[in-house]
């Protein structure tokens, strides 16, 4: 059976927002803390900002969504193919934090970060795969009919 994208495109917004939501509250909190949130890479120092939290939660969730999209035509083994790679993904990003972080504390909170994503990402997908299997529009998609 044929699945329908647009479960996957409303779980794909909403997952991103939530990401970037449950990511700039980890970024408050760390602020908070004094995290420096400082990283160092190809010879420059970043300090990473609120923008960019926001900005990387959603495009990688996009680009996540659109991933899913296209391998949930080919069905159920392809959308849990979709879920263990952005899992992957997700943890093999770590790296990223955990090498060019000038601080400890900047590694695990940026590397939080990119599990929140991930697991929001794999959630995401299991909502939208079981609304299309349904044939049912989710929750936010009934209320913007409404």
């Amino acid at each position: 059976m044929r699945a329908s994208s647009r479960p996957f495109w409303l779980a794909g917004l909403v997952g991103a927002a939530v990401a970037a939501v449950v990511n700039l509250v980890v970024f408050a909190l760390g602020r908070a803390a004094d995290v420096p949130f400082v990283v160092t890479g190809n010879g420059s120092t970043t300090q990473i900002g609120a923008g960019p939290v926001a900005f990387v939660s959603v495009l990688s969730l996009l680009v996540g969504t659109v991933f899913a999209v296209l391998l949930a035509r080919r069905g159920s083994r392809a959308r849990r193919l979709a879920q263990a790679i952005g899992a992957a993904v997700a943890l093999v990003s770590i790296a990223g934090p955990a090498t060019q972080a000038d601080e400890a504390s900047t590694a695990v909170l940026l590397a939080a970060m990119h599990v929140i994503a991930g697991v929001v990402y794999v959630a995401a997908v299991e909502v939208a795969a079981r609304q299309s299997d349904r044939g049912t529009a989710p929750a936010a998609d009934a209320a913007l009919q409404s």
